[in-house]
């Protein structure tokens, strides 16, 4: 017993930080090849249109079923989503619910200092494109919503919040089909705020690389330097 015991500090203890990020690229590929994919499309388009001229070719393309969906669908972004998964994943693994706190916590603070003291002279669609949406017959509001914001654009807190709970889910998850339904929710709750003209596209941008990548360095820490000291203990 002790020999099994001795392998098993060896397996926990002397693997490097690699290791621990090696084990989460294998077990997320998907998850990681559709947000680089979607990432490097959305990067592409920012770089062949300015953030005003991007936001009215994509507010050309509308339809009254994604309206109802999106108005509803972007709640996921919210904090209140973020909290009420973490309240169900703490009655299987507090632990986790609460680096995934932590996760949330630390990227939604980094977040709202940019956007409300670095970048808080930043306007959102409905003001920086006041004309457009005013007196262009061809622009869309989803008016149901009833909650366009003024300012504070730069960056999304709702794409932060998504990818943060999203990347958290799939990783803790640990199967790559499960990061797929992640990636692809937190892309649609992302999306939805450009589509609700609540973000440009780069907001929603810098917010899912804050949330995703926060996340995933918390919970590689965790991996790493937290989660084996219970495990040890456990033998």
């Amino acid at each position: 017993m002790r020999n099994y015991r001795i392998s098993i500090f060896d397996l926990l203890f002397l693997c490097n930080m690699e290791d621990v990020r090696n084990k989460y690229f294998k077990e997320q590929w998907v998850f990681i090849t559709v947000y680089v994919v979607v990432l490097s499309v959305a990067l592409y388009f920012l770089s062949m249109h300015n953030r005003e001229d991007g936001h009215i070719i994509l507010n050309q393309y509308w339809h009254p079923f994604f309206d109802q969906f999106f108005m509803y669908f972007t709640h996921i972004g919210d904090g209140i989503f973020t909290l009420l998964v973490l309240f169900i994943v703490s009655f299987f693994n507090w632990r986790m619910a609460l680096v995934g706190g932590v996760g949330f916590v630390l990227s939604g603070g980094i977040t709202q200092f940019l956007k409300k003291i670095i970048y808080d002279d930043v306007k959102r669609p409905f003001i920086e494109l006041w004309n457009y949406f005013h007196y262009d017959s061809s622009s869309h509001l989803v008016e149901q919503y009833g909650s366009i914001q003024y300012g504070n654009s730069f960056p999304s807190g709702h794409a932060t919040s998504a990818f943060a709970i999203f990347t958290f889910l799939a990783l803790y998850s640990k199967n790559k089909w499960v990061g797929l339904i992640c990636i692809v929710m937190a892309i649609l709750a992302a999306f939805s705020r450009v589509y609700l003209s609540e973000h440009f596209t780069e907001d929603v941008v810098l917010g899912s690389v804050i949330g995703m990548g926060v996340m995933w360095i918390v919970m590689t820490i965790y991996a790493k330097y937290v989660e084996p000291k219970y495990t040890i203990k456990k033998l």
